[in-house]
């Protein structure tokens, strides 16, 4: 009987599962996920199948936040992404991988030197005669270890070994660079927290001492002279009351409706113009250009759930007494800030300064991509790739129909809200405007509120109509996550309109 049952449940385990996820996809009006890895696939595709249908399963999607949540309240257990400290503190995983891990500097190859490629970036805008300002930002693990355990409650500050030969490299080689480890230092002394506690981001106090330093650093770049691309502005702080869990418990992926931590509350200083008492924008025409991360946004984006109109590019308006320009990604500023630069058709043009902050953690091998991105040169009248020079595509809208040759998937554990993906097209017929080389790079949205959209599923072989326009004409994505596994050029579209077609 003992034997009878044990065989009755074992079947139910190996058959039992796989029906019910079936029946669970059937249901939803999916198709079953499972029958896509009958047929010929690569490793690539292999690895891809395996994470759609561990994100797919309801085993997963049901049962691994009950765990999540069992683990925390019996043993204070976090998860591999969101670490738990001590006194109710979180830790983002990779910032303690970058105080853990051996020297970030080891065995890079060229073009994935951090250092190789903030020298030539300097280079790059010397050549245009626009200084950088480089802003590495701690992470805070590095700048808050005393909560991490009972084994580091004495330490105020901890570090990767190669830390200092980077900042050493960096001033070797003339780079402007703003070490924030004395302002932290300062700002300890006084007693001051400088990252949030349920959060991977600076304290809206740690923000406006650096903004204080990176102002005082720009003026001295700037000197005395009126530059055209100044506009004043009278701008005053109003204080804001903010509410937000902090990101690092959205990576814990409790169950719905179950909020084990107490909401962080702070108060915030937005920027308002002091007429009119609107918001502060930035200001596309500035001769000061803020390239940044989500330590830029993380007050100003209201996705980042944190307020907004505070964040790092308005308070540096109100401490340089005029407007900045902006390009803020979160998660991109070690490549993807300095790709939208260089889709800008007239680059830096107009710019005397760029200000390039970026986390310290994606100098981690892995965590960031370091790759170079070549600048348009304003001298240039050529739309067209600076260094194949093939030709400029149409500057009127573009309908073609394509097949897909190469996508571009969202990494896992991506945590922003909106994502854009770059996927390459063969182009099959023009059907209005004129198309000028091989291949079609096109940015379809594939993550809308931390959902894969319907173009997220795109596969190599689909066929799609498309009526497009160029990136470069849509501002609003300036600021907005990218994903290329395609190695794009700089000529990239965007769909305002699409439809699949019949092979």
């Amino acid at each position: 009987m003992f034997s009878r049952l044990a065989a009755l449940l074992f079947l139910l385990v190996i058959y039992g599962v796989p029906l019910g996820q079936a029946g669970w996809e059937l249901s939803r009006s999916n198709e079953v996920q499972a029958l896509d890895v009958f047929g010929a696939v690569e490793q690539g595709q292999l690895d891809e199948f395996e994470d759609e249908l561990r994100g797919a399963s309801f085993l997963h999607l049901l049962g691994s936040p009950m765990y999540q949540l069992g683990l925390l309240r019996v043993f204070n257990q976090g998860s591999q992404k969101a670490v738990t400290g001590t006194d109710g503190w979180l830790y983002y995983g990779q910032d303690l991988d970058l105080v853990t891990a051996a020297g970030f500097l080891e065995e890079r190859a060229a073009d994935d030197s951090p250092l190789v490629t903030i020298v030539d970036f300097r280079d790059q805008l010397a050549t245009q005669g626009v200084e950088l300002l480089l802003v590495p930002v701690p992470s805070k693990s590095m700048a808050n270890p005393e909560h991490i355990s009972s084994w580091t409650k004495q330490l105020s500050w901890v570090e990767n070994s190669d830390n200092g030969a980077f900042f050493a490299a960096l001033d070797e080689a003339g780079v402007q660079v703003v070490d924030l480890a004395a302002i932290y230092a300062r700002l300890e002394q006084e007693g001051q927290d400088l990252y949030l506690i349920r959060d991977t981001h600076w304290t809206p106090r740690t923000m406006a001492a650096v903004a204080e330093e990176i102002s005082a650093r720009t003026r001295e770049l700037l000197g005395d002279e009126e530059g055209s691309g100044r506009t004043p502005h009278t701008t005053r702080l109003e204080q804001q009351r903010v509410s937000g869990a902090g990101d690092l418990v959205g990576m814990l992926q409790f169950p719905l409706g179950v909020e084990p931590y107490p909401p962080m509350e702070l108060t915030t200083e937005r920027v308002v113009d002091a007429y009119t008492g609107e918001l502060l924008e930035t200001d596309r025409d500035s001769e000061v250009l803020l390239l940044g991360d989500s330590f830029a946004g993380v007050f100003s984006d209201p996705q980042l759930g944190l307020g907004q109109g505070a964040g790092l590019s308005e308070r540096l308006a109100n401490e340089l007494g005029f407007a900045v320009d902006a390009i803020v990604i979160a998660g991109g500023a070690s490549r993807t800030v300095r790709e939208s630069l260089a889709r800008r058709a007239g680059g830096v043009s107009g710019k005397r300064v760029v200000i390039w902050q970026f986390s310290e953690r994606d100098l981690l091998p892995g965590a960031g991509d370091w790759r170079s991105v070549t600048l348009p040169d304003p001298t240039d009248s050529s739309s067209g790739d600076p260094e194949t020079k093939e030709p400029a595509l149409s500057e009127a809208g573009l309908i073609v129909l394509a097949e897909v040759v190469e996508v571009s998937r969202i990494p896992e554990g991506f945590d922003y809200a909106f994502c854009l993906g770059v996927v390459e097209y063969r182009v099959l017929e023009v059907r209005r405007g004129a198309f000028g080389a091989e291949p079609l790079w096109v940015a379809h949205v594939i993550m809308v509120d931390f959902e894969s959209s319907p173009d997220a599923s795109i596969q190599v072989g689909d066929r799609f109509i498309l009526d497009l326009e160029r990136i470069e004409d849509h501002h609003d994505l300036d600021e907005t996550s990218w994903v290329d596994d395609t190695d794009a050029g700089r000529d990239i579209w965007f769909p305002t309109g699409s439809r699949q077609a019949p092979r």
